[in-house]
């Protein structure tokens, strides 16, 4: 989380029947004053019953609920927020010129291409799918000069890019790749990255990643990373793990979503270009208070179900490094 320079806040306007002078109230609404306004307000159990909008389910005294809509203002994205590149002195790119072709593709084909296990209905309690496939020779991939996006999990969890998309690797302290004397690498975001991808998984059956590599050489390079601003546009499943800006209002209060994970829908984009995403994260700056508030983030796109399930799935912006929100909380 962190401060930046957007806007953002609320002003609470009322639903129900504008009879501040008196006269019977319409069914399923109470005469009460909120907020200094007396009118006749439509009762809730809690906001789905309050209509479409944005709208909250407020208490009115110990026995009643009345619907309060909250128009928000318009919040930007922050251009001067580039999250995690900022902390790497890496320069944010708007365009792809200095990506070249390192691979990818060949290795996102392996999920279409090569036999993966699938969940065994008859073991509740473990989930094939999220057993590692290790690769024949002639399966296995090389990778070079792949653009090293974002980081996490103390450098365990790399996305990558290259002119053709993207990848995510999440090693475990075993299998996170070492120097010559068995140290960690040290991945920082803006190296270029060439290595042989030797293990795999469909985690979760529809999350493509990364298990283990051999032979990877880590270079330091100043020509940055493209990062795609994608404020008021579609974000779909085609997007995974490429690296977005995307600058809103969050619109609904947190409710948790896995594991410590707090998550909250936000808008973005203004008029016939507004469109929704979820925000994800498990930092403690997604609380209530946050309704109506900005945020930016600079990160990879990610999703639940994983970009590899049938059909439709819920894109999300999950900070899984705090660096790569920002939130206006003044």
């Amino acid at each position: 989380g962190g401060t930046n320079n957007t806007t953002g806040g609320t002003n609470n306007t009322t639903g129900g029947t504008n009879n501040p002078t008196g006269g019977e109230c319409g069914e399923g609404e109470v005469k009460t004053s909120y907020e200094g306004v007396q009118k006749c307000y439509k009762t809730c159990q809690d906001a789905t019953t309050c209509g479409e909008g944005n709208w909250q389910c407020v208490a009115d005294g110990p026995n009643r609920s009345i619907c309060i809509e909250t128009v928000f203002e318009s919040c930007t994205v922050n251009t001067n927020y580039t999250g995690e590149l900022f902390k790497a002195g890496v320069e944010l790119k708007s365009d792809a010129s200095a990506y070249t072709d390192a691979g990818l593709d060949d290795y996102n084909a392996l999920f279409t291409t090569i036999t993966f296990p699938d969940d065994d209905a008859s073991t509740e309690d473990v989930n094939e799918c999220n057993n590692i496939v290790e690769l024949d020779a002639g399966q296995q991939v090389t990778v070079t000069n792949a653009v090293v996006t974002s980081t996490s999990f103390s450098g365990r969890r790399i996305t990558f890019q290259d002119t053709n998309g993207a990848a995510l690797a999440f090693f475990t302290t075993d299998t996170q790749p070492k120097d010559g004397d068995g140290n960690p690498l040290t991945f920082t975001v803006g190296q270029r990255a060439s290595f042989t991808i030797t293990k795999v998984v469909r985690y979760g059956c529809n999350t493509p990643q990364i298990s283990e590599v051999s032979d990877m050489v880590l270079t330091d390079s100043t020509d940055g990373v493209f990062v795609e601003e994608r404020t008021g546009t579609e974000i779909t499943k085609a997007d995974w793990g490429k690296m977005v800006r995307v600058g809103g209002t969050i619109t609904t209060a947190p409710a948790g979503c896995g594991g410590s994970n707090q998550c909250v829908t936000v808008e973005h984009g203004d008029g016939a270009n507004k469109k929704t995403a979820l925000l994800r994260t498990s930092s403690m700056f997604l609380t209530d208070a946050n309704l109506g508030k900005c945020f930016t983030f600079v990160g990879p796109v990610s999703s639940f179900p994983g970009p590899l399930a049938d059909g439709s799935v819920d894109i999300q912006l999950d900070s899984v490094n705090w660096d790569w929100a920002q939130l206006k909380t003044e």
